[in-house]
């Protein structure tokens, strides 16, 4: 048994993994950067270990120096040292470990690798697990590497890169927490301050574009609705027809008053052509012609209102309404609306704003609209009507109504929908911020 000889493989990947586990214990990236610069060398024999940090701005730092406790920033291994790794990492990207000789390009590079370190160089970059470089290593020996060291090298790069992305990313978190705490005073003061400054209060809440002087097209008679003429907001002239009540009723009225007056007609002038001759015709006569203007009445009010329910255009402009399916067949009451007449050209905004987003709105307050379908555009309005009392919404919320002229010749078409910014009076932003919880506490606790 004691003749047995350890194998070199073995003892190789026992140190990688001994150095490995030492790396991921460290707690802070100085510490790492010693493990980098000493400790690889019971992986791989080695002179001379480097440890370069680059920055995106390809700035270079040597961090540690294997052997040396600090490394002197002003010192000229550590000035050659700084010179050389922008021109590896430029020649060779974010390769793996590649091995690299003392024939560089670079005269005063040349010299100072033959003045400071061995021949033979070992050009090891260290990457974070997405690929972004941090920095790495350079290791001179005096002996040729060998395929097996630069593999075992590049394994413990890849394990020296995890380790240092993680640290960084700590450190960087408690550098924040750090600053935070030695500053929190001037902080606190600062937003003391901010939440004191007058701000304009807002509130963000749906709008409409709606007609400005719409004209309700009402029934002018109890009934139900037989069709409607027209297509759902098109083009009408001044006398168009709209819609038609059911007029069956109407028009057997009509046909009645009619036979009626043909009849009274009838006799009124067999009596009138016998008045020459008879002296008891000559009597009906007078009776029968009131009878007659009666009828004649009669059949003028029938056709009066078979006309009413043809409802026309008052004016010409736009149809709006809903749905041309849901009004036919429907009953309606007189007055009742069915649509409106608009002017597509003049239009304004309609605002709802719920209950628990109440401002002090006065006329001409600023308001800014924000279209859904191009939150980009906005127009500005100003408000010219609001409601006192809170009107139940087709979603069934409480809302206070209000009214906005669009500013000069800003206008929007007629129907879009969006949000509008509708501004009050000053407050201090601490007020603002809070506006919404301080009315939620009132309500909910009676503070």
């Amino acid at each position: 048994m004691s003749d047995i000889k350890p194998d070199p493989r073995l003892i190789a990947l026992s140190n990688l993994i001994s150095v490995e586990g030492e790396a991921r214990k460290v707690e802070s990236l100085n510490d790492l950067f010693y493990v980098m610069a000493n400790d690889t060398y019971r992986v791989v024999p080695y002179q001379q270990c480097f440890v370069v940090r680059a920055d995106q701005q390809s700035a270079v730092t040597t961090l540690k120096v294997s052997n040396v406790s600090d490394p002197d920033p002003q010192a000229p291994l550590i000035q050659w040292s700084n010179n050389l790794w922008p021109l590896l990492a430029e020649r060779f990207e974010k390769e793996s470990a590649t091995m690299v000789a003392n024939d560089i390009d670079v005269s005063t590079l040349k010299t100072g690798w033959k003045e400071y370190v061995a021949p033979y160089g070992l050009y090891v970059p260290v990457s974070t697990p997405a690929g972004a470089s941090l920095g790495g290593m350079m290791i001179f020996s005096s002996q040729p590497w060998s395929e097996g060291q630069i593999a075992l090298i590049g394994k413990l790069a890849e394990a020296y890169g995890h380790v240092w992305w993680a640290l960084q990313r700590t450190a960087s978190s408690g550098n924040a927490l750090k600053h935070l705490r030695r500053n929190r005073w001037r902080y606190l003061g600062a937003a003391a301050v901010l939440l004191l400054l007058p701000v304009k209060q807002y509130v963000l809440v749906p709008a409409e574009v709606v007609p400005r002087s719409p004209l309700v097209i009402a029934s002018p008679m109890a009934g139900v609705i037989e069709r409607i003429e027209v297509e759902p907001n098109a083009e009408v002239a001044a006398g168009d027809l709209l819609f038609t009540l059911e007029d069956t009723a109407l028009e057997n009225e009509l046909s009645v008053a009619s036979k009626a007056l043909d009849v009274v007609q009838a006799e009124y002038l067999r009596n009138a052509q016998k008045a020459f001759e008879c002296e008891v015709c000559r009597g009906q006569v007078p009776e029968l012609q009131a009878v007659l203007e009666r009828e004649m009445a009669k059949v003028d009010w029938a056709k009066a209102q078979l006309e009413r329910s043809r409802v026309r255009a008052p004016a010409a402009g736009l149809a709006v309404f809903v749905d041309a399916n849901e009004l036919a067949g429907r009953p309606v009451a007189v007055g009742e609306r069915v649509m409106v007449i608009a002017d597509p050209d003049i239009t304004r905004l309609r605002i709802a704003i719920p209950v628990d987003d109440a401002l002090a709105i006065d006329s001409d307050t600023e308001v800014v609209f924000y279209l859904n379908i191009n939150p980009l555009e906005s127009y500005k309005a100003k408000v010219i009507q609001t409601s006192y009392e809170a009107i139940r919404q087709p979603d069934q919320r409480m809302a206070y109504v209000v009214q906005a002229d669009f500013s000069g010749d800003e206008t929007a078409r007629l129907g879009l929908r969006g949000t509008a910014k509708v501004y009050g009076a000053r407050a201090p932003l601490l007020f603002h911020v809070m506006r919404r919880p301080f009315a939620w506490l009132r309500r909910t606790l009676g503070v």
